[in-house]
């Protein structure tokens, strides 16, 4: 696999079922069609789905993309019709897309994340302090912006590229987890999740 990521590699990369179920938590609803595809295709059931589905966080509209699988048939036209290229750094890609606001004018989904400095005083002023784990035991209400950015991430499993999740928004990594992140991959997370939050 060479340097760069572009069309001919969207085209053979893998979207294990697994990273399918997990990419739901941004969906606020799903094409029954592909709801009994999943259900038939693995041991989630029909609860797990809901459940999922109800997770927080930034949200594509259905009018842009109906499921996993047609959110990355959007994706793939978009490398095709853009010529997106994207560099890998080490064995992961990260790619931010622009979709047009002439074809989307009401946007391909909502943007949850906020700076706490874009926090409204009152809520500022609540803050006890503003340590990572502070901030992630508060629930903070606002008002979501409409967005037209996609993000992809890949990664590199014994030479092919996997598709690891796809979602709306401005960039966010994972949320720090000290035991399957490395070293860097932790420390990057603690800085952006120590300054931004999730509103609902």
């Amino acid at each position: 696999m060479g340097l760069s990521f572009s069309y001919k590699n969207i085209k053979q990369a893998v979207f294990p079922i697994e990273r399918q179920f997990h990419v739901l938590k941004h969906f606020g609803e799903i094409d029954s069609q592909y709801r009994k595809y999943l259900i038939s295709h693995s041991e989630y059931s029909d609860e797990d789905i809901v459940n999922q589905l109800k997770e927080f966080g930034s949200q594509f509209y259905k009018s842009f993309a109906s499921d996993p699988l047609h959110l990355l048939d959007l994706v793939k036209n978009k490398f095709r019709h853009d010529s997106v290229e994207a560099k890998w750094i080490g064995d992961r890609c990260e790619v931010h897309m622009n979709f047009s606001k002439e074809h989307f004018p009401e946007g391909v989904g909502e943007d949850h994340i906020i700076h706490i400095d874009k926090l409204p005083d009152e809520q500022k002023n609540q803050l006890p302090d503003l340590e990572y784990e502070t901030l992630q035991k508060i629930q903070f209400s606002g008002h979501p912006k409409k967005t037209w950015t996609v993000n992809l991430i890949i990664k590199k499993v014994e030479d092919n590229p996997v598709i690891i999740t796809i979602f709306p928004g401005i960039y966010a990594p994972l949320l720090p987890n000290a035991e399957e992140q490395t070293e860097e991959e932790y420390r990057k997370s603690m800085e952006f999740w120590s300054k931004h939050v999730l509103i609902s």
